[in-house]
């Protein structure tokens, strides 16, 4: 029997005693200093197997872990959280809420920023909500995530608007992004009218103004979200020759839905492009435009004789 096998027997075992403050003969007491300590190896299979005994205790792993996170070093307080995530568990949750706030470390804090974001609990709400206001990029992207699942109040969509057209790195925008495409395809319709409604409020103003391509692409991208076809000419420009290479990639994507006939001879002409991704999306968005029955879409399909995809393809990574 592996040793991180035995460990978790002995943690099971100690669950049967009897009531009553009687000592079952089978019951044993385990130190779980050791594993706690595994949390922070180097060595993957060790520090996994500490992973899988803590949860395989289930709900008396919660004590231990809130312990941990008060004195160990950074390296095991991100095991904890991992634990802490599998679990998930309600009580665990307070635990995740305190490490966002207020570890000293910027990567635990987003660790359990994204394990709030996985467990959908509504008890992680503000504290992903504040965190979108964060100084460090590392943090604003791992509450954007979050988001997605966690986030309802006005303030917090407007947020991720704004983060969605101008926050950097670019793939901060694209997590903002992504979790207003998640929010748009909520069953609470309401909710979905006042994420629109941000939507145009925040980005109309940077399609139509004179920002630089890339700030006025972002916001088009998430215009072409909520189904908005006047895009589709920033769309285009943003697929010939954005400076971004994932911002082309995304333009090229999103013409498929949202653009109409007169896209169809853009979209071809960028199939001569020497980026590999905006072919592939730009193929995409024709198979797409035929699927809809947009005129010349399947024609300039089966006219084009270079490499292209095979079938469908999933969206960019959001």
């Amino acid at each position: 029997m592996r040793p991180a096998t035995l460990l978790l027997a002995l943690g099971v075992l100690a669950s049967c005693g009897g009531s009553g403050g009687e000592r079952h003969p089978y019951q044993v007491t385990i130190d779980l200093a050791p594993t706690i300590q595994a949390l922070g190896s180097d060595d993957i299979s060790e520090s996994g197997a500490a992973v899988d005994l803590l949860v395989g205790l289930g709900g008396r792993a919660v004590a231990p872990c809130a312990a941990a996170l008060e004195r160990e070093p950074e390296s095991i307080r991100a095991g904890v959280v991992e634990v802490l995530s599998r679990l998930a568990l309600p009580e665990g949750v307070p635990l995740l809420v305190r490490t966002a706030e207020k570890d000293e470390s910027v990567d635990v804090r987003s660790d359990a920023l994204a394990a709030l974001g996985t467990l959908h609990d509504a008890q992680g709400a503000a504290v992903v909500e504040a965190a979108l206001q964060s100084r460090e990029p590392s943090i604003r992207l791992a509450a954007a995530k979050a988001c997605a699942r966690l986030c309802t109040s006005g303030p917090a969509v407007k947020r991720l608007v704004a983060l969605a057209i101008t926050d950097e790195p670019y793939p901060n925008g694209v997590a903002a992004r992504g979790g207003l495409r998640a929010m748009l395809r909520a069953e609470d319709a309401g909710f979905v009218a006042a994420v629109r409604g941000a939507i145009e409020h925040g980005a109309r103003p940077v399609v139509g103004g004179s920002g630089p391509l890339a700030t006025r692409a972002r916001a088009a991208l998430l215009l072409a979200d909520t189904g908005d076809a006047t895009v589709v000419p920033l769309l285009l420009e943003t697929a010939r020759s954005a400076n971004v290479v994932l911002l082309r990639v995304h333009a090229a994507y999103a013409l498929g839905d949202v653009g109409g006939a007169d896209a169809v001879a853009p979209l071809v002409a960028l199939l001569e492009s020497p980026d590999a991704g905006v072919v592939t999306y730009g193929w995409d968005s024709l198979r797409r435009l035929a699927d809809r029955g947009v005129r010349g879409a399947a024609e300039a399909m089966a006219a084009f004789k270079g490499p292209h995809p095979t079938g469908p393809i999933p969206p960019p990574v959001e």
